[in-house]
């Protein structure tokens, strides 16, 4: 049987996940994403070009394994996060490691960027915020402190674009991924020589860009022969990780808005315009091209979906090293701790802005705060918190995209791995006061580069197509509104929004 694998490389895991054409999983695998500090500047992160090209080869390899003769991987489509990136010589070789996107060391480029363009030229020109993780920022850094990196630089590779280097010998991008670098236009699919030369670097060092789904070539035989695949094992061009997660979700209408949950927590609707304007810029809204022919999305998102990790790491990390032995799960233990507490979490209001917030009224360096506590307080109300304060940013976010879509939309459809957790998912629809529907997929992102890589291999004419077959398989849990507690939240969600404003000015 011919079969299809999904890399989906994220801030914590890298994910490897083998499909059939009809979406049901097959086998998969799994290695850590290690994020690095510099030794000589602790507050800087970055990712290390071998490991994670390892943490590939790790999760490949097991996927592969597991397949014990059930079919043959005939198609592979890798996605990633964000806008890091790596410069590599001419010899394909890594000269500076990937930038992480949690580093702030490139705020003081930002800010001259500002000094040239106006707020909101990016979004007018490419459909992206002016935010630190952008990678021009960061080209404009190794232009003032690793000039002989910029000299050498034969191209500009993202991380999917890295592993799919190391798989074929290539160097190719998506629309997608090129876009979230500001120097990419992704509706004439052109990159930026003007603003390629204020961060110091030219078009030329950049990768050529693909629509997803454009195969890149097959796996190397060296490559093919480590990881157990087969050397006649097709690499596509897949996507960024949200695309891709949409495109699992089945996401192709305009009547419909999408929560994408995970580390960043995500509002998608569709339109068929490409929406570079004032509304989007005055509510800090990203305008993209989807994956579908003559088709764009609004997306809001903001860091806050690893607020639930942290607070299990640092309020019940006992708990989860005695699981990890057991073999259980601790967040067994919390969602019975959590089930136990009532609406308003006794009082606590959090505000999830951790790692920096994404609305202009608030700080790119704004900080999670807590509001409330008291002696009588546990973890597991702090943890109840954390919950509402997500359905609260998602009702924002969602209120946000009605307004530049001019629509209601009258549920929120979910994928991701938050979506397990059915209290959130039900304090997201007393929240929201509309019903909230969660996915039975549980990789959307794997699955999204799966099917890309299956339009590449004319295993589906096209994208379209792909979500089509895979229609039969998407079935839905449905979380509706409780009237009486989404009264409660009605004036708790005034409250949380008059102290997002409040603290935005401390």
């Amino acid at each position: 049987m011919d079969l299809l694998m999904g890399v989906d490389i994220g801030s914590t895991n890298t994910k490897a996940v083998v499909f059939d054409p009809e979406g049901n999983v097959v086998s998969e695998g799994s290695a850590e994403t290690r994020l690095s500090h510099d030794r000589t500047h602790p507050t800087w992160t970055y990712w290390d070009p071998e490991d994670l090209w390892n943490g590939a080869k790790r999760a490949i390899s097991t996927a592969v394994a597991g397949l014990k003769g059930k079919g043959r991987v005939v198609a592979l489509g890798c996605s990633c996060f964000s806008a890091d990136f790596a410069p590599v010589d001419a010899q394909l070789r890594p000269l500076y490691p990937f930038k992480s996107w949690h580093c702030a060391r490139t705020v003081p480029q930002m800010q001259k960027w500002l000094e040239s363009y106006s707020q909101n030229e990016l979004l007018y020109r490419h459909g992206i915020m002016t935010e630190k993780l952008v990678s021009l920022f960061t080209m404009r850094w190794l232009q003032e402190n690793c000039p002989e990196v910029v000299r050498d630089t034969h191209r500009i590779l993202f991380v999917s674009d890295y592993i799919n280097m190391k798989l074929t010998g290539e160097t190719v991008t998506d629309y997608t991924q090129a876009a979230t670098s500001g120097a990419f236009d992704p509706v004439n699919g052109a990159w930026s020589e003007e603003f390629l030369n204020w961060a110091g670097f030219s078009t030329k060092q950049m990768p050529e860009a693909r629509l997803a789904g454009a195969p890149i070539g097959r796996v190397l035989p060296e490559v093919a022969r480590e990881l157990g695949l087969s050397e006649k094992t097709l690499v596509v061009v897949a996507a960024h990780d949200n695309e891709c997660a949409a495109l699992a979700l089945g996401v192709r209408d305009e009547e419909s808005a999408y929560n994408i949950c995970g580390t960043w927590e995500m509002i998608l609707a569709l339109h068929r315009t490409p929406n570079f304007d004032e509304a989007h810029a005055q509510r800090e809204i990203k305008a993209v091209r989807y994956l579908l022919p003559d088709t764009y999305g609004s997306l809001k998102f903001g860091l806050s979906g690893n607020l639930m990790e942290w607070a299990k790491d640092n309020f019940y990390g006992l708990e989860a090293q005695q699981a990890q032995v057991s073999g259980t799960s601790v967040w067994d233990r919390i969602l019975e701790e959590t089930g136990k507490v009532p609406p308003l979490s006794n009082g606590i209001l959090v505000l999830p802005f951790k790692a920096g917030a994404s609305g202009r009224d608030r700080s790119q360096l704004a900080s999670g705060t807590i509001l409330g506590i008291d002696n009588y307080l546990g973890r597991a109300d702090v943890m109840h918190a954390i919950f509402e304060a997500l359905g609260y940013q998602t009702r924002d976010f969602l209120e946000n995209i009605e307004a530049v879509c001019a629509r209601h939309y009258d549920k929120l459809i979910c994928v991701g791995g938050p979506t397990r957790n059915r209290q959130l998912m039900q304090i997201k629809a007393d929240i929201c006061n509309r019903p909230v529907l969660v996915t039975s997929i549980s990789e959307g992102t794997a699955m999204g580069a799966a099917m890309l890589s299956g339009v590449g291999a004319g295993v589906y004419r096209d994208a379209m197509d792909a979500m089509l077959r895979l229609d039969q398989n998407r079935r839905y849990t449905q979380y509706l509104p409780d009237a009486q507690r989404a009264a409660l939240y009605e004036e708790a969600y005034r409250k949380y929004q008059r102290a997002g404003a409040v603290l935005s000015e401390l």
